[in-house]
């Protein structure tokens, strides 16, 4: 929901030359989502040996510590805020795309090794280490050639 409203503000913003002035909504939106993702993941921790196969079935009993594993990347990805959509809107496009396909090539190749040696856990770990990665890379891209701090951190101070 908050990606449909500060989407078009950012893309406004960045057409009108003002992407600067969106840091603060984009800082608070980054804050939100992931006080959001934690909560869930917290939900899932604690009640997921019950939620999972209740909701899917018994053969996703062991599936709590790949979900939990994989958790770790999209709370990465919250943290980071809409580095990505930021980035896409002020002409920044092959960075985005270049960082999908180090991110997917990456993802498959650990997948494979670690998949091999760990199972569901090790292929888990390699999409949370790939997305992580991917969306680090994006956040201070968007630092570096924007000015722009997407991350859930305090806001700066004198701003």
């Amino acid at each position: 929901i908050g990606m449909r409203t500060l989407a078009p503000r950012i893309a406004a913003a960045s057409a009108a030359g003002q992407l600067t002035a969106l840091e603060e909504p984009v800082r608070r939106f980054a804050v939100w989502s992931t006080a959001a993702t934690a909560l869930a993941v917290v939900v899932l921790a604690a009640a997921g040996r019950v939620l999972l196969p209740a909701l899917f079935g018994a053969e996703y009993d062991d599936a709590l510590a790949p979900a939990l594993l994989m958790c770790a990347g999209v709370l990465v990805n919250a943290w980071t805020g809409p580095c990505s959509v930021v980035l896409s809107h002020a002409g920044q496009e092959r960075t985005v795309a270049v960082s999908a396909l180090v991110s997917s090539l990456l993802f498959a190749g650990l997948a494979v090794w670690w998949g091999s040696a760990w199972g569901g856990i090790g292929v888990a770990a390699a999409a949370a280490v790939a997305m992580s990665g991917r969306n680090l890379y994006l956040a201070w891209s968007a630092h570096r050639t924007l000015g722009i701090r997407t991350i859930a951190l305090p806001a700066r101070r004198g701003k």
